[in-house]
């Protein structure tokens, strides 16, 4: 299968030495869907000390569990060695892992049977579980106990959602029962891990239809955020697409609710200082946006690459078309870019004023000038500037004392 013929040479390598080895895990599934195929990840008979020794561009990522790195051809490949797990004291890492050889007992440990599908190199698909009768009928169902995979990992109850939100799938009854009966130990999971599987999960194409879930309601209503705004569960289940990411849809329900702390949800989602500064500013431009200030004060300062993202913010929000394709125009017509586009400097503001010491009312004037030409009052012409500089500030003037 081409899609798989990057991970050719690992799999030759392992067999041709006497181990097994098979193609698992989403990308398996996902071939079987039809859909893109990200990362491959490989499981074999072989010890990680055997994998070392076979490839030269080994990375011991999580050696204690059988889990190595392989690069080749310029990608990685995961490749851990067959296993099966006993308890989880963590409620996400093993107590103890056995290495095995029977590919059934490694795959018994995954979390849903369209995950638990193996496929040899011969393109043999191995499905102890029954995965592709439910990937048919569009169902996610737990491996074996569903109580029991759920214990030994809360954050597979948010990827059930994901995935339904992604796939489009059912979760099937004794699994979801399972789930609603499990709710708590969601409190386990660490926010970093929240943060990914709820990243994933807003951006899935069924969302609207994951969102209507009463599971759904029901698991989302014990994360930060959701749990103290109860009532943002009736905005999100009118939401009718998917969202660029997590942080989009906070900034949404944020927006809908104004009341709402959004500093303290950043803080309890630990995003990073790039995510904070994009939602501050998407925020602050819907801000601008709905008070109806000029289009090209808000594409002047809103970044660029954030444009697609306020648009679908705003269609969303104000019920009103504002096209990405308008907003680029925009932005490309603007006068400036910045303020070192300005044709007059804080240097030429001093020496208008040479009584006057070096103070926080240069960069005012500046800020003046700089919204005044990108409105298009101002021309950013050097002399006529000055003029206007000159004129709004008369030496006498005392209103600028600070």
């Amino acid at each position: 299968m081409d899609v798989f013929k990057p991970a050719e040479p690992i799999l030759t390598r392992l067999i041709e030495a006497g181990y097994e080895a098979y193609i698992v895990g989403g990308s398996v599934r996902d071939y079987l869907l039809g859909r893109p195929i990200n990362d491959i990840d490989i499981a074999t008979s072989a010890r990680p000390e055997d994998v070392s020794a076979l490839f030269s561009q080994v990375i011991p990522v999580g050696i204690e569990h059988g889990t190595v790195i392989v690069r080749h051809d310029h990608t990685s490949f995961e490749v851990t060695t067959l296993r099966e797990e006993t308890t989880y004291s963590d409620r996400r890492h093993p107590d103890k892992v056995n290495f095995v050889t029977d590919v059934t007992k490694d795959l018994a440990r995954r979390d849903f049977t369209m995950n638990a599908i193996a496929l040899t190199q011969m393109d043999a698909l191995i499905d102890p579980f029954g995965g592709q009768v439910d990937i048919n009928h569009k169902r996610i169902r737990a491996v074996g106990n569903p109580a029991a995979r759920f214990n030994e990992d809360p954050l597979r109850m948010l990827r059930a959602i994901r995935f339904s939100s992604q796939l489009g799938f059912a979760i099937e009854q004794k699994t979801k029962t399972a789930l609603t009966e499990s709710l708590a130990l969601i409190d386990h999971v660490s926010i970093e891990r929240i943060h990914v599987e709820l990243d994933k999960f807003f951006q899935g194409v069924y969302l609207h239809e994951a969102l209507m879930l009463e599971e759904t309601e029901q698991l989302l209503l014990r994360l930060p955020f959701f749990k103290e705004f109860t009532t943002v569960m009736d905005d999100l289940k009118r939401v009718k697409r998917a969202f660029h990411s997590l942080i989009d849809a906070l900034v949404y329900i944020g927006f809908r609710h104004q009341n709402t702390a959004l500093k303290s949800v950043y803080e309890a989602y630990r995003l990073s200082n790039v995510q904070k500064r994009e939602a501050n500013m998407l925020y602050t431009s819907l801000t601008c946006y709905q008070s109806q200030q000029p289009l090209p004060l808000i594409a002047y300062h809103l970044t660029p690459q954030l444009y697609h993202r306020f648009t679908d913010l705003a269609d969303r929000l104000f019920d009103e078309t504002l096209s990405l394709e308008d907003l680029t125009k925009i932005h490309q017509q603007l006068p400036i870019h910045s303020k070192q586009d300005i044709a007059l400097s804080g240097n030429d503001v001093m020496q208008l004023f040479p009584e006057r010491k070096r103070g926080r009312w240069i960069g005012h004037i500046l800020d003046q000038l700089e919204e005044k030409i990108i409105t298009g009052e101002l021309p950013n012409q050097r002399e006529q500037l000055k003029e206007w500089v000159i004129w709004s500030y008369p030496i006498e003037k005392k209103s600028f004392n600070y």
